[in-house]
């Protein structure tokens, strides 16, 4: 119960009493406040959303509240807030809806920084159902955005909540209504929401969920307003680089500054959502958890490694081989060596579970591509925010120079003496998984370029003594197109450096066609032909049988084809957007 209750608390509460019982306060917005109550009858927890008398004196806002509840109570989905009741009493307006316990996404993002990839499309997905229940009523929500989307506790269901500014589809509006990082650019300029304005700010949302920042992050007021009306919104790639082409694509289209260039419908954007998300799940499960445990282990076997070798070095370097000073630094540095040996024996366990149900080095390669970095590593401790590498590595070395100095200085104390021991290894240390986890935020990580390097070769090939041929054959019913594709992926990282660098635009593409060949339709025959054209070329490439001439004229083939068979998808989306 609120301690220091308002006067619209009070108000609300003697409006309501014997029915409801206020509880306090939850949320408040530029339409109204939401405070936590119970349902007396029911005995049910409710939340009641109350227009500010303040705001119900004002000509048009208590029939536009009144108006959003009524929009609102005539929705009903799962993952839409119910409304249960819209009252007018003491010259009160309010309306009842269900309590839904969790968080918001808003605040999820805040607490713990960009969601796993699969979890954020799922979200995105659900969001883009809910907003395809109302688009098919004439109703726009006109203010989406994380903070709207609550996640129920327990379940993680997605909730949209917040009509505070629905209205039906067509009608006029005075401004641009809405949070302005969210509103669309022609609602800047004097348009009227739409559709299309909803899934720019689904795609703004889905910045944040992926990312933690949103596209024009930075400027505010008139010149945030003038940008995001002049200027295209950045690939969503250029802020999260190893996510997949074909997710970021989608939603780069959400945030197209035309609006006929974005997506034509809700549930459009929702099935490629849901395309993304089984063209990750196509990926056999032991290839995706060994690369997704392997960045964890990566870090932690860099923590360990590199702990003990400033144990070692700061043993030599401070003491001399001490007699007490050798017993701790080189028991700290058998313990933390320790460590990162028996992290790294569970990586080469994982690769030879990998190799015994015949899946060999190329595989890991290709599915730490497809898997693109979702899942960020996680330790017992966490890291500075992100910077530059180079900020990092000069803090940490200038972090443990003052732990040298002040070890060699404070002989006298064994505490301080023993803080900055223990500094003098940690410290550097830390600075190792920071400047892992930043690798991990670029187009090539530490962890791929282990992987798909010599040192990933020696862990197949020790893991594989004693086993037989590391092929796999095809998963049973496994599409043509995600063999073909995972094939050019390993063929592509097992290519030296200034080859991949000639075929730079190998991956992307082939991306595009495997997306398009995994969809039923016109474009699924030839979009598999131009996959089988690129797989051949870097066979023979391989074989040293193919001249650049001849390798340059087949990717300009490839091209087209792509070319063609994104003209096809848009004609088809075209004829479903005029008879629908």
């Amino acid at each position: 119960m609120t301690l220091h209750p308002t006067p619209e608390f009070l108000a609300l509460q003697r409006a309501v009493a014997g029915r409801y019982s206020l509880d306090r306060e939850i949320g408040r917005g530029g339409m109204g406040i939401v405070y936590l109550a119970r349902d007396v009858a029911l005995e049910r927890p409710v939340a009641i959303k109350l227009l500010p008398p303040s705001l119900a004196a004002v000509p048009g806002f208590r029939d536009r509240f009144l108006r959003e509840a009524r929009t609102a109570a005539g929705l009903s989905h799962p993952h839409i807030v119910p409304i249960h009741a819209v009252e007018e009493r003491d010259g009160l307006v309010y309306f009842v809806m269900e309590y839904v316990a969790g968080a918001s996404a808003g605040e999820r993002v805040r607490r713990d920084g960009p969601l796993p990839v699969d979890e954020a499309t799922r979200i995105l997905r659900e969001i883009a159902w809910a907003l395809a229940h109302a688009h098919g009523r004439g109703i726009i929500h006109r203010d989406i955005k994380p903070d709207n989307i609550l996640l129920e506790a327990g379940t993680g269901r997605v909730i949209v909540t917040d009509l505070g500014i629905a209205h039906s589809e067509g009608t006029a509006v005075s401004g641009a209504a809405g949070t302005p990082h969210y509103v669309a650019p022609e609602l800047l300029a004097g348009g009227t929401p739409s559709v299309q304005s909803d899934l720019y700010a689904l795609g703004v949302t889905a910045w944040v969920l992926l990312t933690g920042r949103r596209p024009f992050e930075g400027t505010e007021g008139p010149a945030l307003l003038a940008e995001q009306a002049q200027v295209d919104a950045p690939t969503l790639r250029s802020a999260a680089p190893r996510l997949a082409p074909g997710l970021a694509a989608a939603i780069d289209r959400a945030l197209a500054r035309d609006p006929a260039d974005r997506w034509p419908t809700a549930e459009a954007f929702a099935a490629e959502l849901g395309a993304a998300l089984a063209l990750r799940g196509l990926l056999p499960a032991p290839l995706l958890r060994f690369v997704r445990e392997g960045r964890s282990l990566g870090e932690q076997v860099a923590f360990g490694v590199v702990g003990a070798i400033a144990a070692e070095v700061g043993l030599v370097a401070i003491f001399g081989w001490d007699d007490f000073a050798g017993v701790v630094f080189h028991t700290l540095a058998a313990l933390l060596g320790t460590f990162a040996l028996v992290r790294f024996g569970e990586i080469v366990a994982g690769a030879r579970e990998l190799r015994a149900q015949g899946w060999g080095q190329a595989a890991a390669v290709a599915a730490d591509r497809a898997e693109s970095g979702s899942d960020a590593p996680a330790l017992p401790f966490r890291a500075a925010p992100l910077k530059s590498a180079r900020f990092v590595l000069a803090s940490g070395v200038i972090k443990t120079a003052l732990a040298a100095a002040v070890l060699i200085y404070a002989e006298d104390s064994l505490f301080l003496g023993l803080m900055s021991a223990a500094a003098l290894v940690i410290l550097p240390a830390l600075t190792a998984v920071q400047l892992w986890r930043i690798s991990n935020t670029k187009q090539r990580p530490l962890w791929s370029r282990f992987l798909g390097g010599k040192l990933g070769r020696w862990i197949f090939d020790w893991a594989g003594i004693g086993l037989t041929d590391d092929r796999a054959a095809p998963i049973p019913g496994e599409p043509t197109a995600l063999v073909l594709g995972q094939g050019i992926e390993a063929m592509y990282a097992a290519l030296p450096p200034a080859q991949q660098k000639l075929l730079a635009e190998v991956p992307d593409l082939a991306a595009r066609l495997q997306a398009k060949a995994l969809q039923k339709g016109p474009e699924q025959t030839p979009a598999v032909v131009a996959l089988e054209t690129l797989r051949l070329d870097l066979l023979r490439l391989q074989a040293g049988t193919i001249t650049e001439p001849e390798l340059t004229a087949d990717l300009e083939a490839v091209r087209r084809i792509g070319q063609d068979v994104d003209r096809v998808v848009a004609a088809n989306a075209e004829v479903v957007k005029l008879t629908s």
